[in-house]
């Protein structure tokens, strides 16, 4: 399983609350994503790869819309809110353009598995969304079709004009086959779409991008992009993010603590000093990526659990047990037995 941050708690939320009218019940929709009460309760987090695409699985089981046309109405129902800072600091800009480079800019505070920038093209401006890591072409096709929604949703909102007004006037380039001939294309006609493209892009044509934007707010979208910074540099200076990421990123051989303070630069002292001030240790983050890693095979049902102690390093089954019943409250064959049974 994949435990890379892939979309933000916000977008999830929008997610669950939009398919909750439309029928479905939270519990169905969390079903097997790893995704918490708690986490769903944090202000700002993300939520991994695999949890995304299993809620998405979840979400395509359970409707009768195609997945094409159900990720992109999930899309078109995301508003400025989803966003946080950076949408509050679009939403305050003078132009859609500044609205773009704003978003562009901190994009990695929305989708960290993706790039997007923001260039020059003879006819505007062109926004390129490139993979930072492979993603499974099922949640790549629903991740665009998603973000196609959103973005045509909140272009509309930001310039106060219906999607007819941009007819001819965007193109969108997708990585993905044409839906088939019999499958209601879920995006309106206007935009102009090539498919099996090698690349994933938006094009908008200058005159978009220079339509202003009615809540425009010097001061309140210098107070959003403080905000923005405060984030980025939390996402990027948090020793036990980067320890964690680091850990999920191993296959079954976690790096010593000596080992990860060389690849920071700094001593292994240091590096347990900085983690003792957030209140861990190094060898409880390995440990509770062992645990993660345990459950995550549990619930797979593939390895027995001889297989999944030996992998994590621990010296015997009973070792295992003890340390997984002392950490979860249950022994690991009730803990998959349970599992089953649900």
């Amino acid at each position: 399983m994949d435990h890379t941050p892939f979309v933000t708690v916000r977008f999830i939320h929008t997610v669950i609350e939009f398919l909750s009218k439309e029928g479905f019940s939270e519990d169905s929709l969390l079903r097997h994503t790893l995704i918490t009460q708690d986490q769903l309760d944090q202000d700002y987090s993300f939520v991994s790869l695999d949890s995304t695409r299993r809620l998405f699985l979840n979400a395509v089981q359970g409707s009768d819309l195609s997945p094409e046309q159900l990720c992109f109405k999930i899309g078109s129902r995301t508003d400025v809110a989803t966003y946080g800072a950076v949408g509050i600091a679009a939403m305050f800009s003078e132009t859609i353009y500044e609205a773009l480079e704003v978003s562009t800019e901190f994009s990695q505070l929305l989708l960290p598995c993706y790039t997007i920038k923001l260039k020059e093209h003879p006819r505007g401006y062109c926004i390129q969304i490139r993979e930072k890591c492979p993603i499974p072409e099922p949640i790549q096709q629903a991740m665009a079709y998603a973000f196609i929604g959103s973005f045509l949703c909140i272009l509309s909102t930001l310039s106060d004009k219906p999607c007819a007004t941009f007819s001819g006037k965007l193109k969108i380039k997708l990585p993905l086959s044409r839906p088939k001939p019999d499958m209601k294309f879920p995006i309106p006609e206007s935009p102009n779409f090539e498919f099996n493209s090698p690349e994933f892009s938006i094009t908008i044509d200058r005159e978009i991008t220079e339509l202003p934007i009615r809540w425009a707010n010097q001061f309140a979208k210098k107070q959003a992009l403080v905000e923005c910074l405060q984030l980025r540099e939390k996402l990027s200076d948090d020793i036990v993010e980067q320890v964690l990421s680091e850990l999920m990123d191993s296959t079954y051989q976690f790096p010593t603590a000596n080992s990860f303070a060389k690849r920071l630069g700094i001593s292994s002292r240091q590096l347990h000093r900085n983690l003792s001030e957030r209140g861990v240790t190094y060898r409880s983050l390995v440990r509770d990526v062992k645990f993660t890693r345990a459950k995550e095979m549990l619930l797979d049902g593939k390895q027995s659990v001889t297989v999944i102690a030996d992998m994590l390093g621990y010296a015997d089954t009973s070792n295992f047990s003890k340390a997984f019943k002392a950490e979860m409250g249950i022994s690991p064959s009730d803990f998959s037995r349970t599992l089953r049974m649900k």
